[in-house]
């Protein structure tokens, strides 16, 4: 998912296709250095051998339009060939299918899209593994499948991170292990029914945040989600994660 925050509130919530497992998008702090509608996508030599090595057509630039894989708009980052864009594939959202850039449905490039400043800071996280506790005392935890394998020990990780917030008593395990068994990507409530204190969590955030999961069931069918679904995601990207 990529969320939009404007003043550190969230304004706006998409889902987004990212790298193949052999070629992961990247974590890491980044910054928006360009914006150009109606993109003119130069072929970035790893792209070339791949479609050498394919037999198809080595293509060194692409025109605007509809062959074009960036769609009607790219968001440039600053790291070389990386960027965020619309695409000619909307059915590979919500899927690991890119060379590493970000893909919007070009219904939700589209909006983004006048959002977006140059210099506007980017944050790529990878989060299979999420636990949050919420201000009513209500602690979720949502499993995703480890796509790039970078989080193997996840109920350890859980329980080590439970520990330090001093809220492992307050959680029914079994429910964990099952939401770590099914990694579904739905945000489930392993809340002990005992009421206890409530901790705070912070609401620091970036201005536009991408955490980056794979999708095997959507929460609704319809791409837009209702507000109280927004304010869970929010919350499980403010807690601390694994």
């Amino acid at each position: 998912m990529l969320f939009f925050f404007s003043s550190g509130v969230l304004t706006a919530a998409y889902p987004v296709a990212l790298g193949r497992p052999t070629w992961p998008t990247p974590q890491g702090d980044f910054k928006v250095v360009e914006t150009r509608a109606d993109p003119i996508w130069t072929v970035p030599k790893s792209i070339q051998r791949e479609m050498a090595r394919q037999g198809k057509e080595v293509k060194t630039k692409v025109a605007p339009g509809p062959d074009n894989p960036l769609g009607g708009y790219w968001i440039g980052l600053s790291m070389p060939a990386l960027g965020i864009h619309g695409t000619t594939a909307p059915r590979s959202i919500y899927r690991f299918r890119s060379h590493g850039c970000i893909r919007l449905h070009p219904d939700d490039a589209a909006k983004l899209f006048p959002m977006v400043k140059v210099g506007t800071p980017v944050k790529i996280i990878y989060e299979p593994v999420l636990l949050a506790h919420l201000d009513d005392g209500s602690i979720f935890v949502e499993a995703n499948p480890d796509i790039y394998g970078l989080a193997p020990n996840a109920i350890k990780d859980l329980r080590a991170l439970a520990d330090s917030s001093h809220i492992s008593n307050m959680i029914d395990w079994q429910r964990v292990r099952e939401a770590l068994e099914r990694k579904d990507g739905s945000a489930r409530d392993p809340t002990m029914p005992v009421a206890t204190p409530v901790l705070s969590m912070s609401s620091i955030s970036p201005i536009l945040n991408l955490a980056f999961r794979p999708r095997v069931r959507a929460v609704a069918k319809d791409r837009r989600k209702s507000a109280s679904c927004h304010e869970i995601r929010h919350a499980l990207r403010n807690a601390r994660t694994c």
